[in-house]
């Protein structure tokens, strides 16, 4: 080091970057280390529970647009096509009882 100077001149390396410390103290990372960027599959996760959260409610709340054509397919009356979304609604809250601690 050149005389007069003041402060610490070394270099860490943490395996992904390494960290100078010049002349003031600073630490800078280096980045020319890292090879690539690392992909955080905690994205994938957020992504795939976006898609089931979706479609699930999707298909539940869009329920009354298909009314009539159920009607008209199963040759059943509204109260029964009603009944059915009913039952699954039922289905889905009760069974969100027994799903929720036990995803906790």
């Amino acid at each position: 080091m050149p005389r007069g100077v003041v402060g610490l001149a070394f270099q860490v390396d943490h395996g992904l970057h390494a960290c100078h410390a010049g002349m003031m103290g600073k630490m800078v990372a280096d980045r020319s280390l890292q090879s690539s960027p690392r992909i955080f599959y905690g994205w994938f996760v957020v992504a795939g529970a976006f898609a089931v959260t979706f479609v699930g409610f999707g298909s539940a709340y869009t329920f009354s647009a298909f009314i009539a054509s159920l009607q008209r397919d199963f040759a059943a009356s509204r109260g029964s096509v009603s009944l059915v979304f009913s039952v699954a609604g039922f289905l889905y809250f009760a069974l969100g009882l027994v799903s929720g601690p036990l995803a906790e």
